[in-house]
């Protein structure tokens, strides 16, 4: 797997990365977003895929989202789907490189979310 963080700068709370999915096929990331924040998104902004929560994250505490497997979970064990939005969708890395933003909202710039993900290949390289 191929970590990365991405943290909140600046006054708006938010931060770019470009990540590249070296294979032929879309990597389903694992995702942990930690606090202290309020209200946080993932947003591939190169295709569109966005993962919004409606929620408050003190600090130490964090949302575990698994693409692949469908399933988000706060540190305290419940269900963090229950508190996505409805235009919600789960983030992918797409083949090539992909602008991930991670954005927060009415908090400390002291949040970050770490990606971890591998590069994905329908079948073997030729």
């Amino acid at each position: 797997m191929l970590p990365t963080l991405l943290g909140v700068t600046g006054a708006g709370f938010s931060n770019e990365k470009t990540l590249t999915n070296d294979g032929n096929f879309g990597a389903m990331p694992i995702i942990r977003i930690y606090g202290a924040c309020e209200n946080p998104e993932i947003t591939n902004v190169t295709h569109g895929f966005i993962h919004k929560f409606i929620t408050t994250l003190l600090a130490g505490e964090y949302i575990d989202i698994d693409v692949l497997n469908g399933t988000a979970t706060k540190s305290d064990g419940t269900n963090a789907l229950l508190d996505e939005t409805d235009d919600s969708t789960w983030i992918q890395i797409l083949p090539g490189d992909n602008v991930i933003r991670y954005e927060t909202f009415g908090n400390t710039p002291l949040s970050y979310c770490e990606i971890q993900w591998t590069d994905t290949w329908l079948s073997a390289p030729r």
